[in-house]
C-alpha cells in the first residue's frame, strides 16, 4: 500500500493508461503508513524474513544487491516513460508495450550482472576450500580430489604415476626454539621450493603442518626431485637466518593397478619416508 501510495503522490502513474490519479491519503497519514512499515522492517531483521539481508552467504548477497533495483528500477522506468513521451501522441498499446519491454531489459541485465557476481563468490570459494592458505599450494581436500582423478586415469590407460612424500626435518624444534613465526617462515620458503622446480601440471599440495605431496604423471620425476635438493642447498648456503630447511623423502613410480588405491598410493610413500628419516636420524 505504501508503494502505491508513493506512486500516487511521486508522479501520475495511471495516467499513462489515461486513469485518474487521484489520491485521498493526507500526507500525515502517508508518513505514518511508512513509519508503521519501516518498524515493521526493522523487527523482521533479526529473526523475520527480511535476516536474509543481513547474512554474509551468496544468497544475502545476492538479496542485498537485488532488492533496491527490483523496488526502485520499474518507478524509474515508468517515471522515465512519463516523462519523455508524451501520452497524446503515443496510444495505450504503445505505451503499455514500451514498458513492458523496458522493464524486463531492466531485469534481463540484473539477472546478468547478479549471476557474474555470484560466479565470481563461488569461483573464490572455491579456491579458499581447495588451497592451503599459509603456502598457495594445493590442500588435502584439493589433493584428494586431483589425485584420484589422476588415479583413475592410470586405471584406464596403464599408465605410471610418481609420488612424492616430503616431510620437514626438525620443525618441531625451530618452533620451539625460534617461535611460529621461524617455523612459518621455513614452511613457506620449502613451499616456494616446490612451486620452482616441479611442473606446472603436476599436484603440489601440502598436506599436513609440515607434509608435502608431489604427484606426477611423469615417471621421470628423479631430475625435478635432483633439482629441489640443489635448490634447497642453494637456499642454505646464501640464507642469513638462523635455521636451514632439511627434508625426508618418500618416492614411490608404478601403475594404479599396482595399488588398491590412492590412499594405499599415499601411505606407502610416507612409509618410505619415515624409514628415510629414521635412517638420517639413526646416521646423524
Amino acid at each position: 500500500m505504501v508503494l502505491v501510495i508513493f506512486s500516487g503522490y511521486l508522479f501520475s502513474a495511471t495516467s499513462l493508461y489515461s486513469h485518474s490519479t487521484e489520491t485521498l491519503i493526507s500526507y500525515h497519514t502517508f508518513i505514518s503508513m511508512c513509519l508503521l512499515t519501516f518498524a515493521n522492517f526493522i523487527r523482521g531483521i533479526d529473526n523475520g524474513i527480511f535476516s536474509l539481508f543481513l547474512g554474509s552467504g551468496i544468497g544475502n548477497y545476492t538479496a542485498r544487491i537485488a532488492l533496491p533495483w527490483a523496488i526502485i528500477g520499474p518507478f524509474a522506468v515508468i517515471s522515465a516513460i512519463n516523462y519523455f513521451l508524451d501520452p497524446r501522441g503515443a496510444s495505450q498499446e504503445i505505451q503499455i508495450a514500451l514498458s513492458a519491454t523496458l522493464l524486463s531489459l531492466m531485469f534481463f541485465f540484473i539477472i546478468i550482472w547478479l549471476s557474474k557476481k555470484i560466479s565470481h563468490l563461488e569461483n573464490d570459494l572455491r579456491t579458499l576450500a581447495l588451497t592451503d592458505e599459509m603456502t598457495g599450494l594445493y590442500n588435502l581436500r584439493a589433493f584428494s580430489i586431483l589425485g584420484k582423478q589422476a588415479f583413475s586415469e592410470s586405471l584406464r590407460n596403464g599408465t605410471m604415476l610418481s609420488l612424492l612424500y616430503f616431510d620437514l626435518d626438525g620443525l618441531k624444534r625451530i618452533n620451539d626454539t625460534q617461535g611460529h613465526q621461524i617455523g612459518s617462515e621455513v614452511i613457506m620458503e620449502f613451499a616456494n621450493l616446490l612451486k620452482a622446480n616441479f611442473r606446472r601440471n603436476e599436484t603440489i599440495a601440502r598436506i599436513g603442518g609440515d607434509e608435502f605431496v608431489v604427484l606426477s604423471k611423469n615417471r621421470k620425476i628423479d631430475a625435478a626431485a635432483k633439482r629441489l635438493a640443489e635448490a634447497v642447498n642453494a637456499a642454505n648456503k646464501r640464507s642469513n637466518k638462523n635455521y636451514r630447511i632439511s627434508y625426508s623423502e618418500g618416492k614411490i613410480i608404478g601403475k594404479a593397478e599396482d595399488f588398491q588405491s590412492l590412499d594405499d598410493l599415499l601411505t606407502q610413500a610416507d612409509s618410505l619416508m619415515y624409514e628415510n628419516k629414521k635412517n638420517k636420524k639413526f646416521a646423524s
